[in-house]
């Protein structure tokens, strides 16, 4: 229901998101060993998972709708199905997306990124590969919370720790570095990462998510848009007659 997969079957490989299928035959009463290749790529039957209890799953997570889009360009990510909705950052050609979700009239798709980031996108900018969309709303829907020992918190699962930043980044300089097993608070998501606000007894800050244990719905947090923007990447030097920097150049 989130990210992806892959399945080998007699040597043929398919790779499916969340949001589709593969069926793989086998004869009838006997499920030894497929008896043929699997089938082609193609959007999921909700039947299967319309009842799946996604309460009692480690993390509570919005089920994916059948199919998968892409983008094709850069498309700005918004928190609403809106152009005055804000945005949370621009997702680079070449991303496969599950599809959570759309408007009334079709024209913003809800989607979650492979990193498990969520938005809107303006849906004439995607390549759609979908079947029918059902989860039609305007509002963007939260994940139920989990309640109890991780409810509201999370737990470091790191052999070595997991550094404090001052923002969420790893660019961003670290705070200090919290042992393997220290429990945080939770107090909020980055607008352009994977990454949490924490409280750590007395120090606040950012940590990457993937560093983290809990049951939370990470969705229900409230985004904190107050960090400093990402820093821009690095130029990549060019050798030859067009080094980088160029000497001659007023800086």
């Amino acid at each position: 229901i989130e990210g992806r997969g892959r399945i080998i079957v007699q040597g043929e490989a398919r790779v499916i998101w969340a949001g589709q299928r593969v069926t793989v035959p086998y004869l009838a009463g006997d499920w030894s060993a497929p008896s043929g290749l699997p089938s082609a790529v193609e959007p999921l039957n909700l039947d299967n998972i319309t009842n799946l209890p996604t309460q009692l799953l480690e993390r509570p997570v919005l089920l994916p709708q059948p199919g998968i889009a892409r983008t094709e360009g850069g498309v700005n990510m918004r928190a609403e199905p809106s152009t005055d909705g804000e945005l949370l950052r621009q997702v680079d050609a070449g991303e496969t997306l599950s599809v959570l979700g759309r408007n009334s009239d079709g024209t913003w798709l809800h989607v979650r990124t492979e990193n498990g980031e969520t938005g809107w996108m303006f849906a004439e900018l995607l390549r759609q590969e979908l079947g029918e969309i059902t989860a039609v709303y305007e509002q963007t829907p939260i994940p139920p919370p989990r309640y109890g020992e991780l409810g509201a918190y999370a737990r470091v699962n790191a052999p070595t720790g997991a550094n404090l930043r001052e923002a969420p980044l790893a660019d961003f300089e670290a705070i200090t570095t919290l042992p393997h097993g220290t429990e945080v608070a939770l107090l909020a998501r980055s607008p352009y990462s994977p990454w949490v606000r924490v409280r750590a007894g007395d120090l606040t800050g950012w940590v990457a998510l993937i560093l983290l244990e809990t049951q939370t719905g990470i969705d229900a947090l409230p985004i904190d848009y107050d960090v400093p923007p990402p820093p821009p990447p690095t130029p990549i030097p060019i050798y030859g007659d067009n080094a980088f920097p160029d000497p001659n150049a007023t800086p």
